[in-house]
């Protein structure tokens, strides 16, 4: 085991996990065209094929993504914290460390968000909305207006009572969502930012497309 700054242990942690990133995608991929090669070993109609594999592609998805992905991160990290012992620099003591090592400026960002407030500037808002949301939900949505709305009601909030946004009851950020002038999240911006349901999407318009050409080519 040697020691490292948990910044210089964050850079050193992502360089490790490049070539779990790159796979990642490309797996996706595989298993919309996994799914559709399963329909089509069916003598189903292009309509019920188009469901199953669409089924077959969650099903899968969730296998790969929600528990290989996700069991296969925890043996990494363990590993990572057993050989490297992440000392504090920017954060106030090894647990903060540790967060950093994982998070990086998203875990400095949340605790700043959560208990201070009162210092949060508009810097912090691009950083924020830079690591916590994709290119997807601040070209085509209000996602820069929905924070930073969110950001003014809990700096009023903060100088009417003294409360931190951390010791909040999390119903507080739901009623705050609901008072932005832009209105609630529609069914269109969650499937267009939420990477899973964009994810899901893309999957089903390939699986929609490949085996409606299909069935045209078998004709």
């Amino acid at each position: 085991m040697f020691g490292m700054l948990d910044y210089r242990a964050r850079k050193l942690y992502l360089l490790l996990a490049v070539p779990f990133a790159v796979l990642a995608k490309p797996s996706f991929y595989a298993v919309v065209v996994a799914s559709i090669v399963m329909a089509e070993q069916t003598s189903k109609s292009a309509a019920i094929k188009i469901v199953i594999a669409y089924l077959a592609m969650e099903a899968i998805c969730l296998l790969v993504f929600q528990v290989f992905w996700r069991l296969l991160a925890l043996a990494v990290n363990k590993v990572f914290f057993f050989l490297v012992d992440v000392l504090p620099a920017h954060g106030a003591n090894a647990e903060e460390a540790k967060g950093i090592v994982l998070e990086g400026d998203l875990f400095l960002l949340n605790k700043k968000l959560e208990h201070e407030i009162e210092h949060w500037t508009e810097e912090d808002t691009r950083r924020y909305l830079s690591v916590a949301s994709n290119w997807r939900a601040r070209m085509f949505f209000s996602a820069r207006e929905r924070f930073a709305h969110l950001v003014e009601e809990l700096k009023r909030l903060h100088e009417e009572t003294g409360k931190e946004p951390g010791d909040l009851e999390l119903g507080s950020f739901a009623k705050i969502g609901k008072t932005f002038k832009g209105g609630p999240l529609t069914l269109l911006e969650k499937m267009i930012a939420h990477q899973h349901y964009f994810n899901s999407l893309v999957g089903a318009i390939i699986i929609i497309c490949t085996i409606c050409h299909i069935g045209n080519d078998g004709r």
